[in-house]
């Protein structure tokens, strides 16, 4: 809508082009590329203390005990979860979903301890379906189930949910149910310049909302190929490692340091 109001402003050329040029610099520098890493070890392991000695560019971490059946207090992993957080990184509880065939009950039990334990800033819910509208033993469609966890986490705790399907939905249902989506989890360089699928919607919204996970990729050049890629396709969050199956977020990748220092 025009306002009346306003007079019209003329500008010289080149001020116009400077102003928009310092615009796009703030905006790309507003929401920098930042590491996120699904930190499957014990917290205060060595591995996880490497991973967390850099907080300039590590922003969330994950705790995972036992794909988040251990509900056991563990004051140790309280010791870490609290350094973490302290240095700026942001840490999530987990629990698995089962492409919405978990009891959601159960789910909220587990999410229930992981704050009330651990203090965490949000949950990582894995094992998300890329469907938005198949039906679950709970008498709800795959929407309403993770809308319900959404709220739960959301509104109740007040903390960050983010949604794993691993892969590119076809269209942008779960942004509604989710802070953060994980539209990228596979293996290897080439899969992932070749079998990506870089949908125009996920441009519609900040960098700030996707992640996206590499494992097998094997040297340093294929993961700075990956973060640019990544920059490309509006993945604010990543995470790249030379670990491969069954699980490859227990150990650093080879190139860890250059990995961490790349910004």
């Amino acid at each position: 809508m025009k306002n009346a109001l306003l007079p019209r402003l003329r500008l010289p050329f080149a001020r116009v082009l400077l102003l928009a040029v310092a615009w796009l610099v703030s905006v790309s520098s507003a929401q920098p590329q930042n590491i996120a890493i699904p930190s499957y070890v014990r917290p205060g392991s060595k591995t996880w203390n490497s991973w967390a000695a850099y907080p300039q560019s590590v922003k969330i971490m994950i705790v995972n005990l036992d794909n988040g059946d251990d509900l056991t207090f563990h004051p140790s992993t309280l010791t870490a979860v609290q350094a973490a957080q302290a240095a700026g990184i942001m840490v999530l509880g987990y629990t698995y979903t089962e492409y919405g065939e978990r009891n959601p009950s159960t789910v909220e039990q587990v999410i229930s301890s992981e704050w009330t334990s651990y203090g965490v800033n949000g949950i990582f819910l894995d094992e998300a379906p890329t469907s938005c509208t198949a039906s679950t033993p709970f008498g709800e469609n795959t929407f309403q189930y993770y809308q319900t966890l959404y709220n739960y986490i959301h509104t109740e705790l007040g903390g960050k949910a983010v949604l794993n399907p691993g892969t590119q939905p076809s269209t942008n249902c779960w942004m509604a149910v989710s802070d953060i989506l994980v539209n990228w989890e596979n293996s290897g360089i080439t899969n992932y310049e070749h079998s990506y699928v870089d949908a125009a919607w996920v441009h519609s919204y900040p960098s700030n909302r996707f992640w996206h996970l590499l494992y097998s990729v094997k040297n340093s050049k294929d993961m700075e190929t990956a973060f640019s890629l990544a920059t490309q396709r509006n993945a604010g969050w990543i995470y790249v490692t030379s670990e491969g199956a069954p699980n490859p977020w227990d150990n650093l990748p080879t190139y860890w340091e250059t990995e961490a220092t790349l910004k």
